[in-house]
């Protein structure tokens, strides 16, 4: 368990409070920021690969709808 400063504004003050701080609280909190960052990155693939195929079917179904005529 670390110990910090609960004012670090006032530099002047002879006695610094101290309070104790749960490292492993942050240390979950990054996680799930991290976990947060990939989902979006993996939602971002998931939408541009979607994006790719459509662009696909419908460059197919040009080609179709030319070599019918």
């Amino acid at each position: 368990m670390n110990h910090v400063s609960s004012d670090v504004h006032n530099e002047f003050q002879s006695k610094e409070q101290l309070k104790s701080v749960d490292t492993g609280h942050l240390f979950i909190a990054a996680q799930l920021e991290r976990i947060s960052d990939d989902q979006r990155k993996n939602t971002f693939m998931k939408e541009s690969h979607t994006s790719q195929q459509q662009q696909q079917q419908q460059q197919q179904q040009e080609q179709t709808n030319e070599n019918n005529t």
